[in-house]
């Protein structure tokens, strides 16, 4: 029997023995052998007309067709002999050169699609795919290379299948198809027509195929909680046939071709989401994800996606203030004994889940009066942890006074923003984060692809409370002004003064002075009570 086998759990995954014939299955070939082989899981690719029953108990069975069709028969794993014979059969008679790839079910908490200019994400193993929980967001940039485009026999437009598993590590890639272009637009109106036959986008899926085929002139399509992405819409796009999903069509009106007119950013939305970022319980890895692939994807995601926006505003403020109260452990002309140096991570811990604290706003605004005034040592501080520091607290009033455009471009300002010893955000994600996602801002984005999805589904049902919460609370924050104090002191000065950093501080760390210290060290534990952080609560 001619099996065609690739497994992919080592780095450098065996060649194949012999190519798989089907694109869909070259797809999956070419993903695992020159995109990542290690978010493929292990797979095999049999001829679906020698394939026996056995061999596909216990396995996701993907049908391949020979001809790239979207949705074709219905992928499934298979529990019995029974079930693969149907399986097969139904292949078969669909198409008689078909492929099947099998795969180790990966139990998904969500599903994505990616392709060229979006990513859609739905709940489970087929939400996006299905349109049963799809939500589409613009993405920029390529998941996919060109190359590997081309070993998987992609003529026209790639949709690349995502799995996030339940147990959070870290999404899969599952299948890389051809497919048509779609348009960057929340519905697909091809023309002016009027609406004679609305029909709802469900059911079986060669059955829909066919249907698109001989869709009359006047049929629109509803495909209410789907997107663009879906197989449902790709046929309905394949052979013209409009389609909304932002609204029901009725029978007798006409729809018109226009593409979206630009709109300016929902205060209420970046308050929103700004006030629920600073209590969410993330990481400060998520934290950063989101503020970077939010910062990059700014001339696409205003006026439409502004709560996810401000969701990526709360993150860089609350990432600031920890590092900034990080930095304040070692204001200069300490008196303090090298063991009294508290660890930068318990400072982290402290108040990243306090941020709404009163303490952690008064530590907050006492380090952007103390980088501003004090002398630091060369390095340390001073006026370039200032200028980091104050961006935040600019981002912050200018929510407060209602500057949302003004919030935006200081979120640009912020995140690329430098301390001392480099970019300053790299005490919580690598320095090659921030290149990497400039440079394709999918990349990032494909990392926080189902909190994104939690967060709009949340404040979309509460935004005008959360907003209102937001100035309820806020008020601008105190900021030193004029020229900071450029004044150091250099490395051979004053050395008594200053101890050796503890292993725990990566990188250079000082410590705070002997007026600072009780205050801080009164803040801390009071940021302890104030320990807020919440979970989105689905």
């Amino acid at each position: 029997m001619e099996v065609h086998s690739l497994e992919t759990n080592s780095s450098v995954p065996p060649p194949l023995i012999s190519a798989p014939r089907t694109q869909k299955a070259r797809g999956i070939a070419a993903l695992a052998q020159f995109q990542a082989a290690h978010l493929v899981p292990p797979f095999q690719v049999y001829p679906a007309d020698r394939v026996l029953p056995e061999q596909l108990i216990g396995y996701f069975s993907r049908p391949c067709p020979m001809r790239p069709r979207h949705g074709f028969v219905d992928s499934r794993t298979i529990s019995n002999v029974e079930d693969g014979q149907d399986l097969i059969r139904r292949t078969l008679d669909a198409d008689p050169e078909a492929e099947i790839v099998t795969m180790p079910l990966v139990k998904a908490a969500y599903s994505g699609i990616w392709t060229r200019g979006s990513l859609t994400v739905g709940m489970g193993h087929d939400g996006a795919t299905c349109g049963t929980s799809a939500w589409s967001i613009p993405a920029l940039g390529n998941l996919v290379s060109d190359f590997t485009m081309g070993e998987a026999g992609v003529q026209d437009t790639p949709y690349v299948e995502v799995l996030w598993p339940k147990d959070d590590s870290g999404y899969r890639l599952v299948q890389l198809r051809d497919g048509p272009e779609l348009p960057q637009t929340a519905d697909f109106i091809p023309g002016r027509m009027k609406v004679e036959r609305v029909i709802v986008a469900y059911g079986d899926l060669l059955a829909w195929e066919e249907e698109m085929q001989d869709a009359e002139t006047g049929t629109v399509v509803y495909h209410p909680n789907g997107s663009l992405a879906s197989h449902y819409a790709i046929h309905a796009v394949l052979n013209c046939v409009p389609l909304l999903i932002s609204r029901e069509p009725q029978v007798g009106e006409w729809l018109e071709p226009k593409g979206e007119a630009p709109r300016g950013s929902d205060i209420e939305a970046l308050r929103a989401g700004f006030h629920l970022a600073l209590s969410l319980k993330v990481t400060y890895e998520e934290a950063a994800h989101v503020m970077l692939a939010g910062c990059h994807h700014l001339s696409v995601w205003t006026g439409k996606h502004d709560d996810l926006l401000g969701l990526a505003l709360g993150f860089a403020y609350r990432l600031t203030i920890a590092a900034a109260l990080g930095e304040m452990r070692h204001v200069p002309d300490s008196g303090r004994d090298r063991d009294e140096i508290e660890c930068r991570d318990d400072v982290y811990d402290a108040c990243w889940n306090a941020m709404r604290a009163p303490a952690t706003r008064s530590s907050y605004e006492a380090a952007l009066r103390d980088f501003h005034g004090l002398i630091w040592k060369r390095g340390y501080g001073g006026a370039k942890w200032f200028y980091f520091a104050r961006w935040a607290a600019l981002l912050h009033n200018h929510l407060v006074t209602g500057e949302a455009e003004l919030a935006l471009q200081t979120l640009n300002q912020l995140v690329h923003c430098a301390h001392n010893n480099g970019w300053a955000f790299n005490k919580f994600v690598p320095n090659e984060m921030l290149t990497q996602t400039a440079r394709n801002p999918i990349s990032t984005l494909i990392l926080c692809g189902p909190l994104l999805y939690r967060v709009h589904r949340f404040v979309d049902q509460r935004r005008l409370n959360l907003s209102q919460r937001f100035l309820h609370h806020a008020a601008p924050i105190r900021i030193p002004v004029g020229e900071p104090n450029f004044e150091v002191i250099d490395e051979e000065e004053r050395e008594d003064d200053w101890s050796e950093r503890r292993s725990c501080d990566v990188p250079l760390a000082r410590r705070k002075s002997r007026s600072l210290r009780r205050g801080v060290r009164v803040r801390t534990s009071a940021l302890r009570r104030f320990s807020t952080a919440e979970d989105i609560p689905f």
